[in-house]
């Protein structure tokens, strides 16, 4: 399970193909449900700190460090 304020390890995919683009190590900024119809889906927002960005990342993608 996931909290705002985890440092996290978190990995860039290609597409929807499971090949790592990038990785890195960052700090999960927000949790947010995302619903699709009768789906739901969790969305983390991650702040990137060696590219000084943020990125939205489905939980496959990221992992406690």
């Amino acid at each position: 399970m996931f909290f705002v304020g985890d440092l996290v390890k978190w990995y860039e995919l290609y597409g929807d193909i499971h090949i790592t683009r990038d990785a890195g190590l960052g700090v999960l900024l927000e949790i947010m449900d995302v619903c699709y119809g009768s789906d739901k889906q969790t969305i983390y927002k991650v702040y990137r700190s060696e590219k000084q960005d943020t990125i939205m990342l489905e939980e496959h993608c990221i992992e406690k460090f």
